[in-house]
């Protein structure tokens, strides 16, 4: 990216989605966002011989639901395996959501990076999925980039080449192991001229903090609380971390504070960078939890994910709990949970009583609304009502409820019930 014009800044991709087929259907219908389709590219067939797939025969859009429909000339068959593959582009905007261009200054010349920010439903802005949070899947990324920046996603580099050269510069081929199953919005991409610093954690995993190469000093501290935080909680819900490495990375333009992308997560800069003799202890506090509520989605998010966006709490109040976990356990002399009642407790009260309040868990319907509960009853009251349960459940019923939590629903998705079942049956 470096060097050109950023006016022109666009972004192509190739996408294959194999897909089960579970009941009889005529049609093929994907989310999709200010994509533009190349028609000619799309093709629809079955991964299976001795039987003939059904054609798509048109396409349509529906741009109030975000809806890209394949009509097909016949019905599908259950328990067939079919794909649908497309070539794509888009702009690659200043906008801080989906896939877009972030900048900042080097000598008084601006310099590009690229990164993504999905949750609730922007992945549908970068590659035409199945964009919600219960059709969990695995992913096989590729991603291309300039020889002299780097690229980082989910889950480690399996292999690079050169491809080709455009232009005087010099373009290679990351491709990266496949992912778990997961939810589209907690995949990542991010091309960058970054430095790091690491790690490795006591269990193996590598763990490396990304930032500006002028500030990568900053990262030590987040990267020490990070490794340390990972390991407590492995041993606190008994599930060890899934993947092979974590990376946090801090991104000069970013909207939210963090966001718990599986593996790779991004970060505002002032909720990871800290330098010791200069920045002030509200900043270090501020970065432990940051860092620690990030690592709780690992779990609560991440590895057991919310069917639907009206039980968000589960993921945030969760995390809101269990942040203070994570910090009182590397700060044990911060007393940190003193805070709980002024920061959480009493924040959620003021905001339960506004007329605009709503249950923990609400009903939402257009993407629009998604955004709009996330509120301080998804985490403040959310966490208020975690931590009530820790206390009259008992420290290990609630440590076993967790695991079992976790344990069951893991690599799939959650309703409250089922978190009110795990809890039951460890009593």
């Amino acid at each position: 990216m470096a060097g050109l014009d950023p006016a022109g800044f666009t972004f192509k991709g190739t996408v294959k989605i194999w897909l089960r087929c579970d009941q009889p259907s005529d049609n093929v219908t994907l989310h999709i966002n200010v994509l533009s389709v190349d028609k000619t590219s799309l093709r629809f067939y079955g991964d299976f011989s001795g039987y003939r797939a059904p054609v798509y025969t048109s396409w349509s859009e529906d741009k109030d639901r975000q809806f890209f429909i394949l009509k097909l000339n016949s019905y599908t068959e259950v328990g067939k395996i079919y794909i649908v593959e497309m070539t794509y582009t888009s702009p690659l905007k200043d906008d801080l959501s989906g896939l877009y261009l972030s900048t900042y200054k080097r000598n008084g010349q601006p310099v590009y990076l690229a990164t993504t920010q999905f949750q609730p439903t922007d992945a549908r802005k970068v590659f035409p999925c199945f964009d919600e949070p219960a059709i969990k899947s695995t992913f096989n990324v590729t991603l291309v980039r300039p020889s002299n920046l780097t690229s980082l996603s989910n889950m480690p580099i399996i292999d690079n080449s050169t491809i080709f050269e455009e232009q005087g510069v010099t373009y290679v081929k990351d491709v990266y192991a496949q992912t778990k199953k997961m939810s589209t919005y907690l995949l990542a991409f991010i091309v960058s001229d970054f430095s790091y610093t690491q790690n490795t954690t006591k269990n193996g995993v590598l763990y490396r903090a990304w930032s500006r190469p002028e500030v990568v000093s900053s990262t030590k501290y987040s990267l020490d609380v990070g490794i340390n935080i990972l390991t407590y909680f492995e041993e606190f819900f008994n599930v060890s971390f899934p993947l092979p490495k974590q990376d946090m990375i801090a991104i000069p333009d970013f909207a939210a504070g963090a966001m718990e992308n599986w593996g790779l997560i991004t970060y505002r800069e002032t909720a990871m960078l800290y330098t010791e003799g200069v920045s002030n202890e509200a900043n270090k506090e501020r970065v432990a939890i940051v860092v620690s509520h990030e690592l709780a989605h690992q779990w609560f998010g991440d590895l057991v994910t919310p069917r639907w966006w009206d039980d968000l709490w589960l993921n945030e109040g969760f995390a809101t709990f269990v942040e203070y976990l994570g910090v009182d356990h590397v700060h044990p002399e911060w007393n940190i949970f003193e805070k709980f009642a002024l920061s959480e407790l009493q924040d959620a009260f003021s905001f339960d009583g506004l007329v605009s309040s709503h249950p923990v868990y609400v009903p939402v319907g257009h993407p629009d609304e998604i955004n709009e509960i996330f509120d301080s009853i998804s985490y403040a009251k959310g966490g208020s009502i975690i931590r009530m349960m820790r206390h009259f459940l008992g420290y290990e019923t609630f440590r076993k409820g967790m695991n079992l939590y976790l344990t069951k629903l893991q690599y799939s998705d959650a309703f409250h019930d089922d978190l009110w079942a795990a809890l039951t049956e460890v009593i």
